[in-house]
């Protein structure tokens, strides 16, 4: 243990004395990890925000009002648009991320079983957005109610 010690001491002080005698060295040591904290904590950022989505309700219902007036309230989301077509036109585009489908027995099923299917199609191109997205609007939509049935479609390319 103490020789394990010693050794660790004495690269320790040869790491320190070739630092500080390479200018180069320690202007790396310094410049270089300022700067990656500077572009990961105010350049880069994860956040989800101004994202297009398409919303499909075939049955104008209080619980797809409800779902709708979620998704607006939250500012993630710019643009709701009402998006019945199945194309990919809008994908490809880039003018949604995302689409919402609501059945027309959303209610019925609702009622009946307890719980209802909504489904989700995602641009899966930007793996980073589809894994945020889905689970944004899955505890977004599901966290009052914990009775849908959620079911994903991905598309790529």
């Amino acid at each position: 243990m103490k020789n394990s010690i010693r050794k660790i001491k004495a690269i320790s002080l040869k790491e320190t004395i070739h630092i500080l005698r390479d200018a180069r060295s320690l202007i790396l040591s310094i410049v270089v990890p300022v700067f990656l904290l500077i572009i990961f904590g105010y350049a880069i950022r994860m956040d989800i925000e101004n994202i297009g989505i398409g919303f499909a309700s075939y049955e104008q219902n209080s619980l797809s009002r409800e779902i709708k007036d979620k998704l607006q309230a939250t500012g993630v989301f710019s643009k709701i648009k009402e998006e019945y077509s199945l194309d990919e036109k809008k994908f490809l585009k880039n003018e949604i991320k995302a689409k919402i489908f609501i059945s027309s027995d959303f209610k019925k099923n609702f009622i009946k079983r307890g719980n209802s299917e909504l489904v989700f199609i995602i641009d899966g191109s930007d793996p980073t957005l589809f894994s945020s997205l889905s689970g944004y609007m899955t505890r977004l939509i599901g966290e009052e109610r914990n009775v849908f049935e959620f079911k994903y479609k991905v598309l790529f390319n």
